[in-house]
């Protein structure tokens, strides 16, 4: 049987930025252990998404954002 992910990351996307939450579920409760809000470069935005997708990677990264599924909106 496969293992649930227990935590997520929520990505809510603006024309400018992206609002990022990491969000725990353990024993049916949920809470949130970070969040940023990563702003586009001026040459990554989603007219370009594979600059944006890097971008946003790194960022991640460099928030320590650790979950592999998200959920996006």
């Amino acid at each position: 049987m496969m293992k649930r992910s227990t935590s997520f990351l929520g990505l809510a996307f603006t024309d400018q930025s992206v609002a990022c939450a990491e969000v725990n579920l353990a024993g049916g409760r949920r809470s949130v252990r970070r969040t940023a809000t990563f702003t586009f470069p001026a040459d990554a935005t989603l007219r370009a998404p594979a600059v944006a997708g890097t971008a946003l990677s790194a960022f991640r990264g460099d928030h320590k954002f650790t979950p592999t599924h998200a959920i996006v909106g």
